[in-house]
């Protein structure tokens, strides 16, 4: 019984390494937004069987997944996501990928004590919705210390706050991005913001993370060569309270893999 625990857990461990290798190589590609949320569920089969055990259901289910991830490995990658998983191969990949990827943003994180999240919205209150929202679904990072998020709603009154705008930016390694017509319509975010994040993203000193909140103009602007993380033809305005959730989730996600 404990030598089957220990293979189902050897097993858990290798998706993971497979999941870390597609993550790295697809971020780029037309699919990454579908490996994202195939990643997602392969995560919650695997913890559901950490948790109760496996059975017929969880099996079934994660067939399912395996079956799209295999998909997309063969497609983008040339190369099955069984042939990834296999542990060997895998650990190798996965070794070679750590000691390559040395870009000034993973040395920061991987040295800082929290990383530093800045997150930019428009003004208008569906944003600011939006944003409370997200910042939710990030408060158990943030309440076990592994992130620290700014917005400006955080300044404090008698406080110069292009100062403090400026300190915030300077020490993020992330940046999530409220997308809407408000946000590009903000000269502030035009002016200093936006040219900050565009630099330090191609420095490889910060990750940019669009999350689309409302239609706007985001495929004619600079930002639109960066993959966002929700489909730009359907906002979060679109969305139920479910499906905004699920984005949430892939957002922490995202985050959660770069701590």
């Amino acid at each position: 019984m404990l030598a089957f625990a220990l293979n189902r857990e050897k097993i858990m461990l290798d998706y993971e390494a497979c999941l870390a290798q597609m993550r790295k190589r697809l971020q780029n590609a037309a699919c990454y937004q579908e490996f994202l949320l195939a990643e997602l569920r392969l995560q919650e089969n695997l913890q559901s069987e950490r948790l109760y055990g496996t059975n017929e259901q969880i099996r079934s289910d994660r067939a399912r997944v395996l079956e799209q991830l295999n998909r997309l490995a063969l497609e983008y990658l040339h190369i099955s996501f069984n042939d990834l998983c296999t542990a060997s191969a895998a650990a190798s990949a996965y070794k070679a990928a750590e000691q390559v990827d040395q870009s000034p943003a993973r040395a920061k994180l991987q040295t800082s004590v929290g990383t530093n999240i800045f997150i930019s919205a428009g003004s208008e209150s569906k944003d600011k919705r939006f944003l409370s929202e997200l910042k939710t679904h990030l408060g158990p990072l943030v309440r076990d210390g592994k992130i620290h998020i700014w917005d400006d709603l955080a300044i404090p009154p008698g406080v110069r706050r292009q100062e403090e705008i400026r300190k915030a930016l300077q020490s993020a390694t992330i940046a999530i991005l409220l997308i809407s017509s408000e946000f590009f319509a903000s000269d502030f975010i035009a002016k200093h913001e936006l040219p900050y994040f565009i630099e330090q993203a191609k420095l490889e000193c910060l990750t940019i993370l669009c999350v689309i909140a409302r239609h706007s103009s985001f495929l004619n602007s600079e930002l639109a060569d960066f993959q966002p993380v929700n489909n730009p033809t359907r906002p979060l305005q679109a969305m139920s309270q479910t499906e905004r959730d699920m984005v949430w989730l892939q957002v922490t996600n995202v985050i959660r893999k770069q701590l």
